[in-house]
């Protein structure tokens, strides 16, 4: 099978899959964790959990989205592989 991401042609499911991992905004991330983790609200200020995470502990923020990009790999490669060899672009 191949496949064609951002012009790039791929026949390894693996190396089409983190074409795709690769491209995954920050933005997918943060709302993840928004939806998760409450707002948290000091005096008269309201803060976004994943502001406070990547602020304060950036090592452990990277890290999440390590794992967060993780637990969609096998679907992804569910979807690839599920394609005959159909280009798709993100």
């Amino acid at each position: 099978m191949k496949w064609i991401i951002d012009g790039t042609e791929y026949t390894e499911l693996e190396e089409a899959t983190e074409a795709i991992l690769d491209e995954i905004p920050e933005d997918d991330y943060n709302d993840w964790i928004d939806e998760v983790y409450p707002e948290i609200e000091i005096g008269c200020c309201r803060f976004y959990a994943s502001e406070i995470l990547k602020e304060l502990d950036p090592i452990a923020y990277d890290c999440g989205m390590d794992d967060f990009k993780e637990s969609i790999r096998e679907s992804i490669q569910d979807e690839l592989y599920g394609m005959d060899e159909l280009p798709i672009s993100n």
